[in-house]
């Protein structure tokens, strides 16, 4: 890269579009000691990279909130397992940084060992959080190592501001906890549709300000809930809404083709298509192609049987339209 080749970008610019995180993990996932460009297309990955480290920390916190210490602590035969695998990847690690400081290999690691204990904290009954908590610990050890991690508790903690006391953390929540059970209050008399949109409102609008996500996990299973930051839920919400509008917007165009399709005469129906043909019979059924070359038997066969199936719709429509009148 170079100025003069118009390729240039400083960190500063880059900081713009990605986070310094996603920045350091994209140059780990390059040998230090091998020429590297940076373009945007090297990002995906990184980012990729992020989500998956940061999800599996989201999940590990949800899985030991929700964990009942009172139950068996004696390991079984997938614990057993899992500990080994963690283990081998340990081992994978400490040797890859070991040859000539491999962090792409060691990140490549980090990322298979995520995948394990995603597929270990499935079974919620028979996890062992102590287990978990050595795993996630030990991928915070080494994402901190990197600097990818600050000095901070199990996970990519965002920081906004000081630090502040007990009462002054929970007002936000508790500020909409309160106003979400006035709202139930007021509703309850409506039925339970209000009552179910009051608290759609509240995992998809209201507790995202608050950087909350609150994911249902199916039915007779509590929800649960993740710390995330506020701009990225937001950017979630954003672009769930963009693909609801797009898919409307495909919803009600392929209801204006139908409709169309129905208000055609069939006499009507193979002259809208001047793309495929050309000449017609008495019926309307097409004869020539755009070329203007006859049509096979076999395929003028077929179109006639388009053809009746075209009539039966725009009969049954005209007598569904006589009856509204």
């Amino acid at each position: 890269m170079s100025k003069s080749l118009k390729n240039f970008i400083t960190i500063k610019e880059a900081l713009k579009e990605f986070t310094g995180r996603q920045i350091r993990i994209m140059v780990l996932m390059h040998k230090w000691d091998t020429t590297f460009n940076y373009t945007k297309t090297a990002m995906p990955e990184a980012v990729e990279k992020e989500r998956q480290f940061n999800e599996f920390f989201l999940n590990f916190k949800v899985a030991v909130r929700n964990y009942d210490y009172n139950v068996s602590q004696y390991w079984l035969k997938e614990d057993f397992k899992m500990n080994n695998i963690l283990c081998e990847y340990q081992d994978k690690v400490h040797k890859a940084i070991c040859n000539n400081f491999d962090t792409p290999s060691a990140i490549g690691y980090l990322g298979e060992l995520v995948n394990y204990a995603n597929a270990y904290m499935k079974d919620e009954k028979n996890l062992k959080a102590t287990l978990l908590i050595k795993i996630a610990n030990y991928i915070q050890f080494i994402l901190q190592c990197f600097g990818v991690i600050g000095d901070t508790p199990v996970g990519f903690v965002v920081q906004r501001g000081s630090v502040v006391d007990e009462e002054q953390a929970i007002t936000p929540l508790m500020n909409v906890l309160c106003k979400f059970r006035d709202d139930i209050k007021a509703t309850a008399g409506n039925g339970p549709k209000d009552i179910f949109k009051l608290c759609d409102q509240l995992r998809d609008e209201v507790l995202p300000e608050l950087g909350i996500r609150l994911e249902d996990k199916g039915k007779d299973k509590p929800a649960i809930w993740k710390k995330e930051d506020p701009e990225k839920l937001k950017m979630e919400i954003a672009g769930k809404e963009e693909e609801k509008k797009r898919k409307d917007e495909e919803k009600k165009r392929k209801a204006e083709e139908e409709l169309k399709k129905k208000m055609t005469p069939a006499n009507e129906y193979f002259k809208q298509m001047a793309d495929k043909y050309s000449k017609f019979d008495e019926q309307g059924i097409p004869t020539h192609n755009k070329e203007g070359k006859e049509l096979s038997k076999e395929l003028i066969n077929k179109l006639k049987k388009d053809h009746a199936k075209q009539d039966k719709i725009h009969k049954k429509w005209l007598e569904t339209e006589t009856k509204k009148q």
